[in-house]
């Protein structure tokens, strides 16, 4: 009898299945990768689509990656780096920095693959070499902002630009430098207001109007960089900003140097209050 029951156990054993062994150690997830249509700064040839691959990633060093189609050939195209919120949708589609001694994070790679391509290969440096599979249809996402220039005064030493804004994500700048000359001035402050540029107004994903602080000398910029392309600045004008106005920029001015979170001044931009 008891050997009976030893013969039993053994094929029960044997039977059962055994555990998948993590090759990436917990360290990365792929989450999907599908055929991406959505507003991308990489710009495909007419022989290749778009693919994003979405991961989540918990290293301690810089992320470095690797691509390759099922011939083990690398795509011949720049890479696009888009941070994600937790559920994956984007928030920063100008991602620039993946950083060393990173936090938690999920990010999407946007990059250009010959058209029809399903099977990639996604390698972690040092960690882990990812099988992929892309499917045909997955998340849309909106275009890249569109931006126009409503008006640029002076306020002291400072200028604010109010533009008008669409599909602009809430971790995305709605300007960049303005050029002065040879010099480059960078945004230091922005926050969300009504269309006159007069109160605080979250306004929508489809229509945003923001004021833009940038400190200045005693010249005056040309143009002022935009996700549109540049955008011709007129002649400055005085104009004092509306207290509350001028109290919400320096708060976000103020959390841009003092928080370790980058984040945290969009947020506060986003929805200001006096």
């Amino acid at each position: 009898m008891s050997s009976l029951l030893v013969v039993l156990a053994a094929a029960l054993l044997a039977a059962s299945p055994v555990a998948k062994r993590d090759e990436c150690e917990g360290k990365v997830r792929v989450h999907r990768a599908w055929v991406f249509r959505g507003g991308a700064t990489v710009e495909p040839p007419p022989s290749a689509e778009l693919v994003a691959i979405d991961f989540s990633h918990r290293d301690a060093e810089p992320v470095r990656i690797q691509l390759q189609d099922g011939a083990g050939r690398p795509p011949a195209s720049d890479f696009q780096w888009v941070l994600l919120d937790d559920q994956g949708a984007p928030v920063d589609r100008y991602f620039e920095s993946l950083g060393a001694a990173a936090k938690p994070r999920r990010l999407a790679l946007i990059t250009a693959v010959p058209k029809g391509t399903r099977a990639l290969k996604l390698a972690f440096q040092g960690v882990c070499v990812v099988d992929l599979t892309v499917q045909a249809r997955g998340p849309e996402w909106p275009p890249l902002p569109q931006v126009e220039l409503r008006s640029w005064t002076r306020q002291g030493p400072a200028a604010t630009a109010l533009v008008a804004v669409r599909w602009l994500l809430d971790g995305e700048l709605p300007t960049g430098f303005a050029l002065q000359g040879n010099k480059l001035r960078r945004p230091i402050a922005a926050i969300a207001v009504d269309a006159k540029g007069q109160r605080l107004s979250r306004g929508t994903l489809q229509q945003r109007h923001f004021l833009v602080r940038y400190w200045l000398d005693a010249d005056s910029p040309e143009l002022l960089e935009s996700h549109s392309g540049p955008l011709r600045l007129p002649p400055l004008v005085e104009a004092p900003l509306p207290a509350p106005l001028s109290k919400a920029l320096t708060r976000v001015e103020a959390l841009g140097l003092d928080s370790d979170d980058p984040y945290e001044a969009r947020r506060f931009g986003l929805s200001p209050r006096p």
